[in-house]
């Protein structure tokens, strides 16, 4: 039985067992198309461990590898804080991974990076700036202190990128923030302004993909569900065979049967009945059967003979018993005298005690 409810647990696991697939199988990469303002035109694929919003499922790549392919500005990834980069390439070959990442007005956008909840890591760090709101500066003293960020600046103030190893004195200037360029060495020359600067190159460690069958996750908890149900049945099955088994046997020494003809009876039991072929006993004989009553101590109860076979009924102090002569076997003195009546042997082991021959 056991054996039995392994087996069907096992054969529905495999059966339920959602197919294995990598990510090649089931995602296929999507080409994101954009157009310059020269109306160049270049298409980039996006696969794993990127995936197209809108487009693939979220099980096509990992968190925070969202791409959005706009009509306009190609494909967009976004940053915390920072917002929106336009993606320029995704190179991805054995231990070498790197994305580059544009936007016009970059500045502003390092001003508010922050990778430390992203998977994103710097390659390197080509340069380090400090910041400035300066007013009342001309373009004459800005050219000697760090260059003049354009897409920052306004008509009343103006925004400096000076390099780290420089000082601005000006007393009508007000530090913002160090900014640190991340970038790919021999790709930027090393002295180029904060302002020159209009992408940044990024890396992340290699991402596992194992992917399931679509609609896995709610398959895999009906799956377990099923298995639940199939374990806790086989286990309630298994417990009431092994309960109902154990009463049957403990019933067997106790139960009387009230007909003889499913009770297997031994040769000699078959050469006792024989010898006394009649149905019941008279009450002379009946009669002569020694009794005892059991006393106040209740010595004469024991723990393996309690009750009567007859009556099930438990003896107590007062209780008078009678003794069948040959097998020695107790009952209920009214118990034994109305089987006997009609039967000629012992309830228990049908063995037919002595008669009165006179």
């Amino acid at each position: 039985m056991n054996n039995s409810i392994i087996f069907f647990l096992i054969s529905l696991h495999i059966l339920c067992m959602p197919k294995m697939s990598t990510c090649a199988e089931c995602c296929t990469p999507i080409n994101c198309d954009t157009k310059s303002s020269s109306s160049d035109e270049r298409s980039l694929s996006i696969e794993f461990p990127f995936r197209v919003k809108d487009q693939q499922p979220k099980s096509c790549g990992s968190p925070g590898f969202d791409i959005h392919c706009d009509s306009k500005l190609g494909p967009l990834l976004e940053l915390p804080n920072a917002g929106n980069f336009t993606v320029g390439t995704i190179y991805q070959y054995r231990d070498s991974r790197r994305i580059e990442l544009l936007d016009d007005c970059l500045p502003q956008k390092l001003l508010k990076l922050d990778l430390t909840t992203t998977p994103w890591r710097v390659i390197s760090l080509s340069q380090d700036f400090k910041v400035y709101n300066c007013s009342g500066i001309d373009d004459f003293d800005i050219s000697y202190n760090g260059g003049k960020i354009d897409c920052l600046s306004g008509s009343n103030y103006t925004v400096i990128g000076a390099r780290s190893s420089s000082t601005v004195t000006y007393s009508n200037c007000r530090f913002l923030k160090n900014v640190s360029v991340p970038s790919i060495p021999g790709l930027h020359e090393t002295y180029l302004e904060l302002n020159s600067y209009s992408s940044i190159y990024l890396t992340w460690d290699e991402q596992t993909c194992t992917l399931r069958g679509s609609g896995s996750n709610r398959r895999t908890w009906l799956v377990a569900i099923t298995i639940l149900v199939c374990i806790v049945i086989g286990v309630s099955c298994v417990l009431f065979i092994w309960l109902s088994t154990r009463n049957d046997e403990q019933r067997a020494t106790v139960v009387v049967t009230t007909t003889n003809t499913n009770n297997v009876v031994s040769p000699r039991q078959s050469s006792t009945q024989s010898d006394h072929p009649t149905s019941s006993l008279d009450q002379i004989t009946i009669n002569s059967y020694p009794m005892v009553v059991i006393g106040p101590s209740r010595r004469l109860i024991k723990p393996y003979d309690d009750k009567c076979p007859i009556c099930l009924t438990d003896y107590v102090p007062g209780d008078t018993l009678k003794i069948l002569p040959n097998c020695l076997h107790r009952f209920h003195v009214d118990c034994i005298d109305l089987w006997l009546s009609s039967k000629c042997s012992c309830p228990i082991c049908r063995i037919s005690p002595p008669h009165n021959n006179s």
